[in-house]
């Protein structure tokens, strides 16, 4: 137990180390980020005593960082580097090559609003350090972002204890995210429900990240079927035909579900018969609508 101790106090150092040179602050500037006394740093820097909690999370108010990657040593330094500089908008290199730029900021949107409705922003704004983003790149709710953004995002939710039911309802937090911009009018002025999914999917699918190729198999007056897969392109440039996780998946049904609010006071019901995370050659998700409702329009 001990020696585990000291190996993490070590590997402490080290990332605290790092992340000094990577911000190019003085020691005394450092010290002044610990919030520590020129006493309390000096004990610390001759290995006479530990850095406390209190310390280290003064550290990650001043760089943006989290405490887990603070622990955990993963962080991108040069992400790191030129965020404390000043550049809000840099990315971390998992996120950074442009070609990798196949989703939408509002679907990452979404998630956030969701979890800061039940826990509050700063919930949120711990998620985004741990990812080392920063909300300025989300300003832009039509922007492109890698998709691995919300991969990571969903799978830290995930950890954190969030469920499928969870997962879904973020998917249908897209219905107040994207409402009275100009998708959202275009489907609220559909003559059906059946209307809205067909103008969706073979009118307005660049809506719709570009990860996934999204086709309408089936339509009827109360139920359609759509199907996801990766596009080659995806597969190509993330070498996976399946591409996502099923977290994704379930915020996908979510998502799909929302687009009836536009048109209605209801969201359509989803169920998914085939999933390429569980064995499938691809996602088969299966909408359903009451076609007797009395339609009133959401906006």
């Amino acid at each position: 137990m001990e020696s585990e101790t000291a190996s993490f106090e070590i590997q402490l150092r080290l990332t605290l180390g790092r992340i000094r040179d990577a911000i190019g602050c003085s020691k005394d500037q450092f010290r002044e980020y610990l919030q520590l006394s020129f006493n309390e740093f000096d004990e610390i820097d001759q290995g006479r005593k530990s850095f406390d909690v209190q310390s280290l999370q003064s550290i990650c108010n001043q760089t943006g960082l989290s405490l887990s990657s603070l622990f955990s040593g993963k962080i991108d330094y040069l992400a790191l580097a030129k965020q404390h500089s000043g550049d809000r908008y840099f990315l971390p290199e998992r996120y950074l090559p442009p070609e990798h730029q196949l989703g939408r900021a509002r679907s990452i949107l979404g998630i956030l609003k969701y979890v800061e409705s039940l826990h509050g922003f700063p919930y949120s704004r711990n998620l985004l350090s741990r990812l080392q983003i920063s909300r300025a790149c989300l300003l832009d709710h039509e922007a492109f972002i890698s998709p691995l953004v919300g991969v990571d995002l969903l799978n830290l939710l995930c950890q954190e204890g969030f469920d499928a039911g969870h997962l879904s309802e973020m998917g249908r937090m897209m219905y107040h995210v994207s409402n009275n911009t100009p998708i959202s009018k275009i489907l609220g002025r559909a003559s059906s429900p059946s209307e809205l999914y067909r103008t969706l999917h073979e009118e307005i699918p660049g809506h719709f990240d570009q990860a996934f190729h999204y086709r309408l198999t089936k339509l009827t007056s109360d139920s359609c079927t759509t199907t996801a897969v990766p596009t080659e392109e995806t597969q190509e440039l993330f070498r996976s035909n399946r591409f996502g996780t099923k977290s994704m998946c379930r915020f996908k049904q979510g998502v799909l579900s929302a687009f009836l609010g536009y048109l209605t006071n209801r969201f359509a019901t989803v169920v998914e018969s085939e999933c390429m995370y569980e064995g499938g050659a691809k996602c088969v998700y299966h909408l359903s609508w009451d076609e007797n409702l009395f339609y009133c329009k959401a906006h």
